[in-house]
């Protein structure tokens, strides 16, 4: 079905082509040069803009197609794989929870051990998946771009959608459960708790999209760099207890861990915390702004090797 539309997306694409061609036949008086700027502004307008809108509506068509393939077939062709792509963060962020409440370990300040660890471990979990599963996206979808009408941008576009989606789904389904179980989940400033899940997710694609150009460019050496990374960032991002730096060194270097950042932001919602480094949101926002323009920089400097990865 899905590569029915992409075979009938190329077949329209390939008319809208024939059509652009055409030569537009100006008013006589606007090729002479007459005629106020409005009016040639009108003219130029009315002109192109259907020709952008048919380009618009074409290219969404593909990314749609591309994003609904991939929901089928992400863990085989059944009806419910998306369930999986869910299932698995929402397990991850279970297991983390259950294990350090069991733990039964002090916790540095609140008064439940679940909503501690909570806020810590889901903007860990929102950071990784869609990280990890963008940098293996060609892996999963590539075979799409034997249609010519297919490029690698919209194989990014459809797997952050996806991605985005499913991540905010997980954060859904968890708190709910959790609400649900009659813990006291809700945060006391529930517009930091949004903005920090956002941040989580969009920091999660925009490490992704470099990982899956350092994958294309350095094949499996450069996935694994992107892993580590992630797992260093963890280690030290004081998701299962406060860190304290013993060093001004220390203390900078921390400053500089995004997911800390992260953690620190979305237990700003929920505590009156002292964090031994200050939170600092627009570092978070810059630096995936910097990593996503870096990743789609490197993917049209690098497009050939993503057609042969």
């Amino acid at each position: 079905m899905v590569a029915g539309v992409l075979h009938g997306t190329c077949r329209e694409a390939g008319r809208c082509h024939g059509e652009g061609k055409r030569a537009y036949i100006w008013p006589r008086n606007f090729r002479r040069g007459n005629g106020s700027i409005a009016q040639r502004t009108a003219a130029a307008l009315a002109l192109t803009l259907p020709k952008i809108q048919e380009k618009v509506r074409l290219h969404s068509r593909i990314v749609t197609a591309i994003l609904i393939r991939d929901m089928r077939t992400r863990f085989g062709r059944t009806q419910f794989t998306y369930l999986v792509a869910i299932g698995w963060p929402l397990s991850h962020v279970s297991i983390m929870v259950i294990a350090f409440t069991f733990a039964n370990r002090l916790i540095p300040f609140g008064t439940d051990s679940v909503v501690f660890i909570t806020t810590g471990a889901l903007p860990y979990v929102l950071c990784l998946y869609p990280a990890r599963t963008m940098a293996l996206m060609t892996t999963h979808t590539g075979t799409t771009l034997q249609f010519p009408i297919v490029h690698p941008l919209h194989l990014i576009l459809a797997r952050m959608l996806l991605e985005g989606l499913s991540a905010f789904f997980v954060a859904l389904v968890f708190v709910s459960a959790l609400w649900c179980l009659g813990i006291e989940i809700m945060p006391r400033d529930l517009p930091a708790a949004l903005l920090a899940v956002y941040a989580s997710v969009f920091f999660g694609l925009s490490i992704g999209l470099l990982g899956m150009v350092l994958r294309a460019v350095l094949k499996m050496p450069g996935y694994l760099i992107m892993v580590l990374t992630m797992i260093i960032m963890y280690f030290s991002s004081g998701v299962y207890m406060n860190v304290m730096p013993t060093s001004e060194m220390m203390r900078t270097l921390l400053s500089f861990n995004p997911i800390y950042q992260l953690v620190s932001w979305m237990r700003s919602a929920y505590f009156e915390t002292h964090a031994a480094v200050p939170l600092d949101k627009a570092y978070v926002l810059f630096l995936s702004i910097l990593l996503l323009f870096v990743g789609f920089l490197g993917e049209r400097a690098f497009r050939g090797k993503f057609l042969t990865s």
